[in-house]
């Protein structure tokens, strides 16, 4: 089994909790009704940078697996991703929808 390089780790590292930060901001602006914090090309850049990264890893270790520490890195890496795309799908779904602010007593 082999470990990820330093470079590659640190990388996908820091992608990866930019990332998980991004996505919380992301629900918040959606629940707010406000814009996305980040423009939404910028946002999918990010993406593409962790999965391309993740695919790299995963491609230069194909003859040697990775170890545990590093495939629960990549694993948890390529979830992140995907609660990205979710989290702009929720974006999406609320956009332009309004609370109804509206109290009933109860009897």
């Amino acid at each position: 089994m082999a470990d990820l390089d330093e470079a590659s780790t640190k990388s996908i590292q820091s992608l990866k909790t930019e990332l998980e930060k991004l996505n919380d901001n992301i629900i918040r602006a959606a629940e707010g009704r406000r814009e996305l914090p980040v423009p939404l090309g910028d946002t999918l850049k990010k993406i593409s940078e962790l999965l391309g990264e993740c695919e790299d890893a995963i491609k230069e270790h194909i003859a040697t697996p990775l170890s545990p520490a590093s495939m629960e890195l990549v694993i948890n890496s390529l979830d992140v991703a995907h609660e990205s795309v979710d989290s702009l799908i929720v974006f999406n779904a609320l956009e332009g929808t309004v609370f109804n602010t509206e109290t009933v007593a109860n009897d």
